[in-house]
């Protein structure tokens, strides 16, 4: 499927980390083995409020790596991780997330070729990778997509990017028990109160497992009250919203 436009997700640290309010940017003074420049890399939070550590992964430093680094935002220093196994090929424009049981899911990408494998870095013994063969309708490989964690922790939601030919509008739900794709069937001519109800069923109908075709908003709305004709009605909404889950990650670093 296609769909007009790139999209992107922005995580704003400083209003997470409360370092000078929601609406001001905050640049951080760190200690310790700092990343080098890069961008299109992955960054996910782990840990409650007050221990987190933002982990960076991959990216375009003149060329793709596939360097793992740790942020500490209590003790505001950052550090380089080589956990055991075998991490991701060097990549940028991929995506992670994290479970509700310690694990960052990293997929897609780009390394001169469109991306569509899936690893996961668990936090057990100084954390290890390991490539996910997942089953199911797997989605076709990618860059430039968002990957969030659903409210149940559990089930990854992935919604569009780019295949090297078409932006995609594409939503696939992972159950990360059984790694299982599901494709979500989620209707695109919605008004904006009807969009955001919709937003809400993509993550029920991913975490329930049940029909994977959702109602039609639109329907169902005209049945419930009476509507403008189609020529008035507003342009459809695009994209969800979901909550990302974070959870801790030790990787073997000493309490302070």
């Amino acid at each position: 499927m296609a769909c007009s436009g790139r999209h992107s997700t922005i995580l704003f640290l400083a209003a997470l980390l409360g370092l000078g309010g929601a609406s001001k940017w905050v640049e951080v003074a760190a200690n310790g083995s700092w990343p080098d420049p890069r961008y299109s890399h992955s960054a996910a939070i782990f840990g409650v409020k007050g221990r987190e550590k933002m982990l960076i992964f991959g990216g375009n430093a003149f060329d793709p790596v596939n360097e793992l680094f740790a942020f500490d935002t209590a003790r505001r220093e950052w550090s380089k991780l080589k956990p055991r196994g075998t991490p991701p090929s060097k990549r940028y424009g991929h995506q992670a997330a994290v479970t509700s049981d310690d694990r960052m899911l990293v997929l897609g990408g780009y390394n001169g070729s469109f991306l569509g494998d899936l690893h996961e870095l668990s936090s057990e013994k100084g954390g290890k990778w390991r490539r996910i063969d997942a089953t199911g309708a797997v989605p076709c490989a990618r860059d430039g997509h968002t990957l969030v964690m659903a409210p149940d922790g559990q089930t990854l939601l992935l919604f569009g990017g780019f295949d090297g030919k078409d932006q995609l509008c594409d939503v696939h739900a992972l159950d990360t028990s059984s790694y299982e794709w599901r494709q979500l069937d989620v209707a695109a001519d919605a008004t904006d109160a009807d969009a955001a109800d919709a937003d809400g069923a993509v993550a029920e109908a991913a975490i329930d497992g049940e029909s994977e075709a959702l109602p039609d908003v639109d329907a169902a709305t005209a049945q419930a009250e009476p509507g403008p004709e189609p020529a008035d009605e507003a342009a459809a909404a695009d994209g969800a919203s979901v909550a990302d889950a974070g959870a801790a990650l030790d990787l073997g670093r000493p309490a302070p």
